[in-house]
């Protein structure tokens, strides 16, 4: 098996052909690429590598920074970095490339490949390669459960973590959330399909057929050839991290030098290789959910809109390293940053967005978009939207008719003006916000837009008859996760109800204790980690509470201890 792999592999090699001609392009050199940067790291701090492609001419192969401080090293072209979340999409790939072989469909349960999977069988690999399983994310669970990230952890404590957690997001299918376990399950598909570990799949099979120097971090204190020491800035100056300690392979842990990752980049947008029927799948084509949404993410890359251009990108970031790639296949333009500092005064990917941004001026659309028309109704046609509403999460906001018009009050910010556009729309002018009102069977619904997010609300009714909050002694206790193994107190302080979380919060999000604000009945808000649901039984004795979204995990249950 292991060795026809690699025979297939060695005759995938790769013909690149000029596809597009650099003269189309605006120049390119370093004192534009440093304008473009900004603020560059000096001689004696990490830094970065900036490569850019096009067609198959590499345009700026170029350096800044320390790969290791303590030894005085320059980051150069064999530098190898962590490419963190930036590995995904070549699992992806990876996927792919066995589907091609019929190793793997895609449309399969994933508990046909791997039999200790512990989620359900309703669960594709597609699901996975979309971030729409309902997987939650191993790093929330980890910091939820009051686990450092930099403390060891490899694929025995991965699946232990998910073997007893169990519960999912969502059900399959039904929502989009980025999951970076479902990667590493979608790693361990491509072990079983291919008959090699993960590490031997790229480095003795994919990156020697393509030239390609890269290591994958699999196990302990493996060796990576002139690999970037990591860092992250401290109040003592950079302080070394260890991404190191985790080991497991799928979501994160390749590790390239900049030279290598362009060759990659080049090889998925020149079409003249063996792969390309199925390797333009990861750009072209649409995926909607099971409700018909579409899902701005295809098969590790995320969708984005450049000067009037698809792009396909992917950032990543673990402690000390960071990370970004831009695709633009409509030019077979590829843009990388590679950094060894994980807080830098540029973000990879600004620096990557800016440089894309300049190269692609010329393509921008001539047309500008309509600004906002602004249209006066009468107070009294605007009243009937005042009152309180209440979005999917519990979170309660009121919009009212003030004297100088139309208010929303959001929860911890000032209220923002709606101006009318419409009978039924309106826009926030400090922000690109907007608002649009409907009625449907009696009920009053609003539609928040901020770019592509859209969150939904429900007029409440004004003669309802609001619930009491518990008392704040029902509340005060001590509440486990059995599925984390961790515990979480309530307690009374400065006469305010406050939820203690794990210390590492401090470190990771920068709270531990936050406050519990009463919103109606059993439904508290908190400032830091949105909706707070309690669980009150028929007798009023108060069993748990449910945390509702804490980023890539939601419906977080702890049980009180009796």
């Amino acid at each position: 098996m292991k060795k026809l792999l690699f025979i297939l592999f060695c005759l995938s090699t790769v013909q690149l052909i000029q596809a597009q001609d650099s003269s189309s392009l605006p120049p390119i050199s370093v004192p534009i690429l440093d304008s473009l940067i900004g603020k560059i790291p000096s001689s004696d701090e990490p830094g970065f590598a900036v490569g850019i492609s096009f067609g198959n001419e590499i345009l700026i192969e170029h350096y800044y920074g320390l790969s290791d401080l303590e030894n005085k090293i320059p980051i150069t072209d064999s530098t190898q970095f962590n490419l963190a979340s930036v590995s995904k999409h070549f699992t992806a790939y990876g996927l792919l490339f066995l589907e091609n072989r019929g190793k793997v469909n895609l449309q399969t349960s994933v508990i046909q490949y791997l039999n200790n999977f512990p989620y359900s069988d309703k669960i594709t690999v597609m699901h996975l390669l979309h971030h729409t399983s309902g997987i939650p994310s191993s790093d929330n669970l980890r910091v939820f459960a009051g686990q450092s990230l930099e403390s060891p952890w490899g694929k025995k404590e991965e699946l232990r973590l998910h073997a007893n957690y169990r519960k999912l997001n969502f059900s399959p299918g039904t929502d989009f959330l980025y999951s970076n376990s479902g990667y590493f399950f979608l790693g361990q598909v491509i072990k079983t399909q291919s008959g090699l570990s993960y590490a031997d799949f790229f480095e003795k099979s994919l990156f020697p057929s393509l030239g390609i120097q890269g290591t994958v971090m699999d196990k302990p204190k493996k060796l990576i050839p002139n690999r970037a020491i990591p860092y992250h800035p401290g109040q003592a100056g950079f302080e070394r991290k260890f991404p190191e300690n985790t080991y497991i392979t799928g979501e994160s842990n390749i590790y390239l030098n900049l030279p290598s990752m362009m060759r990659w980049m080049q090889y998925l947008m020149l079409s003249n290789h063996n792969e390309s029927h199925f390797v333009q799948a990861m750009f072209d084509g649409n995926y909607n959910l099971s409700t018909g949404k579409l899902v701005e993410y295809r098969f590790g890359l995320e969708k984005r809109e450049i000067n009037s251009l698809q792009a396909m990108t992917h950032g990543g970031g673990v402690p000390g390293y960071a990370s970004y790639v831009i695709y633009i296949p409509e030019l077979d333009l590829g843009i990388s940053v590679l950094s060894n500092s994980d807080k830098l005064p540029k973000s990879p990917g600004a620096i990557a967005h800016a440089i894309a941004r300049y190269l692609t001026a010329g393509y921008a659309s001539a047309v500008s978009q309509p600004a906002h028309q602004e249209i006066e109704l009468r107070a009294e046609e605007t009243q009937k939207y005042a009152g309180e509403y209440r979005f999917w999460d519990g979170v309660q906001f009121e919009i009212k008719q003030e004297e100088a018009g139309l208010f929303i009050h959001l929860p911890d910010v000032p209220p923002f003006q709606l101006i009318t556009r419409s009978e039924t729309e309106f826009f926030i002018r400090e922000f690109d916000g907007q608002v649009a009102f409907s009625f449907k069977n009696g009920i009053q619904t609003l539609q928040f837009i901020q770019g592509k997010k859209l969150d939904a609300a429900e007029k409440l009714d004004p003669n309802r008859q609001k619930a009491a909050s518990p008392p704040a002694s029902q509340l005060i206790g001590m509440y486990k996760n059995k599925g984390l193994d961790v515990a979480y107190e309530v307690r009374e302080k400065e006469e305010k109800l406050m939820l203690i979380l794990p210390e590492i919060l401090l470190q990771y999000a920068g709270f531990q204790e936050i406050e519990l604000i009463p919103i109606e009945g059993n439904t508290y808000r908190t400032r830091e980690l949105g909706v707070i649901e309690w669980q009150v039984d028929a007798k009023g004795k108060v069993k748990g509470f449910l945390i509702k979204d804490v980023g890539r995990l939601w419906n977080l249950y702890f049980t009180k201890n009796s």
